[in-house]
């Protein structure tokens, strides 16, 4: 599963990691779980779905990424860390992903 990720994003090429972090960082919540949500942002050709697979496993990426570098569990009374933000960003959608995970 490892290996499908990273090849996955390896292929969201020209998104950056700086893109996905910029995603994050300074717009709504919404627009960055939108990459999770809908990955295929595109003309349906193969490459841009590959590319758009790639795009959501850099943003998955970055949610298990930020919990992993906090040193604990985010999810709280939540399913999933994903389940959490998901409900946070629906009650407070002018805030940030950056701002509902530092919030954990």
């Amino acid at each position: 599963m490892r290996y499908l990720v990273t090849a996955l994003t390896l292929l969201a090429a020209p998104l950056s990691a700086h893109d996905m972090q910029d995603n994050f960082t300074n717009r709504k919540c919404g627009e960055a779980l939108a990459f999770i949500d809908a990955p295929d942002r595109g003309d349906g050709s193969t490459k841009t779905l590959v590319m758009s697979a790639g795009a959501m496993a850099m943003a998955f990426g970055y949610l298990l990424g930020f919990e992993a570098a906090s040193g604990r569990e985010l999810k709280g009374d939540a399913e999933t860390l994903l389940t959490r933000i998901r409900e946070d960003c629906a009650s407070s959608p002018d805030k940030t992903a950056l701002e509902l995970l530092s919030g954990y």
